[in-house]
C-alpha cells in the first residue's frame, strides 16, 4: 500500500503523528499575529469598536478551538514535548502581541496611574482619580497629583470609575510602582512586569507536574492559552501577577511546608483578594498538631497585617473601590445571573421588592463558597489530590462570582494545565462571547450554559462509577 501512494499509506500517516505535537505552538503563533493585525486595524481607525468585539470574539474562538483539539491530540498520544518548543513558541506568542497597541481594555490605565502615585510618594489608597481630575484634592499632595496628571498625558483621563478609589490590593501596587519606575506611565515596562511573572508561573508548574511525575506536555496548557494571550498581553489585566504566588503555594504545600505555602497564599491576597480561600486546605495537616496551627495562624494574621497596612492607613477620600466591588459590581455572570433571575420571581410572588435578589445572591454564593472550602478541607489531601481541591475551590470562587470576566478564569489555567477539567478549558472557546454580551442578553446564557451542562454531567458520570 505504501507504495502505491506515500500521502496515502503509512508515511503520511508517520508524518502526521510527528506534525500534530507541534501544532498548539504554531495556533499560539497565528493567534498572536491574528490579534497583532487587529489591533492595529483598531488603532488606525481602520474597523470600528463593534467591528474589533466581532472579530476578536470569532478569532478568540477559532482559537480556541484549534488550541482545545491540538492539546487533547498530543496529551492523548503521550508522546514526549520538548519544553524547549513549548517555551520558545510560547514567547514568540508573547513577543509579538507586545508589539500590538492595547485593544478594548482600559483597566491597565488605572494601573500605570497608581503606580506613578505609589513612586511619588503618595497613598494610592487615599483618593480617587475623579478628585485630581476635578481638582478637589486637599492636603499637601495635592500640588504633587496636579504635576503627575499633567504629565500622565491621556492615562488619567482614560482611567475607568474615575470616582472610587484603587481597587487594587497593596502587593499588586508594587507591581505597578515597578513598572512607573522604568517606564512612567508607558505600558512596555508594564508588560515586561506581566511576562516576568508569567514566565515564572510557567517555570513553577513545570515544578509542579515534575513533582507530581505528569507529563511536561501539560504546560502546554497553560504556555500556549489563547485567553490568557489576549487578556494579558493585548488586554493588559494585571490578574497574572498572583498565579506564582498560588503555584508556589501548590509546591511548598506538595512537599510539606504548609506554614509557608499559607503565607504564600496570604501574600497572594494582597495582589487578587480570593487566595486566602486556600489556606484551609493548607493548614489542614496541622490540625492535629494545635500548638503549631496556632503559631502559624498568629504569623499569618501578622502578615496579613503588614500586607495590608497602606489600606488601613489610608485618608479617606472618594468612595471606597473595595466596598463598591464588594456590594454592586456584576459582570458576565452565569450561575449568579441565574440566580438573580430565579430569585426576582420568587421575591416578586411574595410581594417583596426584586432589588433584595443582589444580596440575597451574593449570600447565597458566599455561603456555597464556604460550604466547598469546608468540604475539600474535612480531609488531608496530599500529590494529585491536593492540586485537584485547589482547582475545585479557584473553580467555585470564579463560577459562583457575580463578575466572571474572561481575565478572571486565568485563576484557575495554573491547576488546568496540572489537572485537566474539560468543563473548565471548554470556557477556552466560550469566553470570547464576552466581547458580544452587550448585543443580547443570550450571550451570557450561550457562555456559561454548556459549562455547567458539562459540569452536571461529569458529577454525574464520576457518582455513577
Amino acid at each position: 500500500m505504501a507504495a502505491l501512494s506515500p500521502a496515502f499509506g503509512v508515511p503520511w500517516m508517520s508524518r502526521a503523528a510527528r506534525v500534530i505535537p507541534f501544532l498548539p505552538g504554531v495556533v499560539a503563533i497565528a493567534y498572536g499575529i491574528g490579534l497583532l493585525v487587529l489591533s492595529q486595524s483598531y488603532a488606525k481607525g481602520s474597523a470600528s469598536r463593534e467591528q474589533a468585539q466581532a472579530w476578536l470574539a470569532g478569532l478568540s474562538m477559532m482559537a480556541g478551538v484549534a488550541y482545545l483539539i491540538a492539546m487533547a491530540v498530543v496529551c492523548r498520544r503521550g508522546r514526549p514535548l520538548s519544553v524547549g518548543w513549548i517555551c520558545g513558541t510560547a514567547l514568540v506568542a508573547r513577543l509579538i502581541l507586545c508589539a500590538a497597541p492595547p485593544l478594548l481594555e482600559t483597566d491597565f490605565y488605572r494601573y500605570l496611574w497608581d503606580g506613578a502615585v505609589t513612586v511619588h510618594g503618595v497613598n494610592p489608597f487615599g483618593q480617587a482619580p475623579g478628585e485630581v481630575l476635578s481638582d478637589s484634592v486637599q492636603g499637601e499632595d495635592a500640588a504633587l497629583l496636579q504635576q503627575l496628571a499633567a504629565e500622565s498625558g491621556e492615562v488619567l483621563e482614560r482611567i475607568n470609575h474615575p470616582d472610587l478609589r484603587t481597587i487594587y490590593p497593596p502587593i499588586a501596587q508594587a507591581a505597578f510602582a515597578v513598572s512607573s519606575l522604568i517606564d512612567p506611565f508607558g505600558i512596555t515596562a508594564w508588560r515586561l512586569v506581566l511576562l516576568v511573572c508569567d514566565a515564572l508561573t510557567m517555570l513553577l508548574i513545570a515544578c509542579v507536574l515534575r513533582e507530581l511525575g505528569l507529563p511536561m506536555a501539560r504546560l502546554g496548557w497553560y504556555a500556549w492559552n489563547p485567553v490568557l494571550l489576549s487578556q494579558v498581553y493585548l488586554g493588559l489585566h494585571m490578574d497574572v501577577l498572583v498565579l506564582p504566588l498560588v503555584v508556589g503555594a501548590l509546591l511548598l504545600g506538595l512537599r510539606g511546608r504548609h506554614g509557608a505555602a499559607a503565607m504564600l497564599c496570604v501574600a497572594g491576597s494582597a495582589v487578587k483578594i480570593w487566595p486566602i480561600v486556600l489556606v484551609p486546605l493548607l493548614l489542614r495537616p496541622l490540625w492535629p498538631r494545635r500548638a503549631a496551627l496556632v503559631g502559624i495562624c498568629v504569623q499569618l494574621a501578622l502578615l496579613a497585617i503588614l500586607v495590608w497596612i497602606p489600606v488601613f492607613v489610608a485618608p479617606r477620600g472618594g468612595p471606597d473601590g473595595f466596598l463598591a466591588y464588594r456590594d454592586q459590581w456584576q459582570s458576565n455572570d452565569g450561575f449568579f445571573r441565574a440566580g438573580i433571575w430565579l430569585t426576582e420571581r420568587a421575591l416578586a410572588g411574595m410581594g417583596e421588592e426584586p432589588w433584595h435578589s443582589h444580596k440575597i445572591m451574593r449570600i447565597v454564593a458566599i455561603g456555597l463558597l464556604l460550604a466547598v472550602i469546608v468540604s475539600q478541607s474535612i480531609r488531608r489531601a496530599t500529590g494529585n489530590e491536593l492540586a485537584r481541591r485547589f482547582l475545585i475551590v479557584i473553580g467555585a470562587v470564579f463560577l459562583l462570582s457575580p463578575t466572571e470576566f474572561p481575565w478572571y478564569w486565568l485563576w484557575c489555567l495554573p491547576l488546568l494545565a496540572i489537572r485537566p477539567s474539560a468543563p473548565l478549558l471548554l470556557y477556552v472557546v466560550l469566553l470570547p462571547l464576552y466581547e458580544l454580551q452587550y448585543r443580547s442578553d443570550a450571550v451570557y446564557w450561550m457562555e456559561h450554559a454548556p459549562v455547567w451542562g458539562l459540569l452536571v454531567y461529569s458529577a454525574a458520570r464520576s457518582r455513577s462509577t
